[in-house]
């Protein structure tokens, strides 16, 4: 997660980089008493988890080698 604290909202890195839906990329999370049960459901996901695996390989991988 990342933040955004001039108009209180968060985001989602991995989102903001590959793509996702659009509350966690360009509007942003602004329901901060629910966001606990939101960040839990939106990092169960499975698009979620696959760009979280994306970032951490970023860099590490040839592609020569590939």
């Amino acid at each position: 997660m990342c933040g955004f604290n001039i108009k209180n909202v968060l985001f989602c890195f991995p989102y903001v980089l590959f793509s996702g839906e659009e509350v966690w990329t360009k509007t942003g999370m602004t329901d901060m008493h629910h966001l606990n049960k939101k960040v839990k459901k939106h990092e169960a996901s499975k698009i979620c988890i696959k760009h979280v695996l994306s970032l951490a390989l970023l860099g590490n991988v040839n592609i020569a080698a590939q």
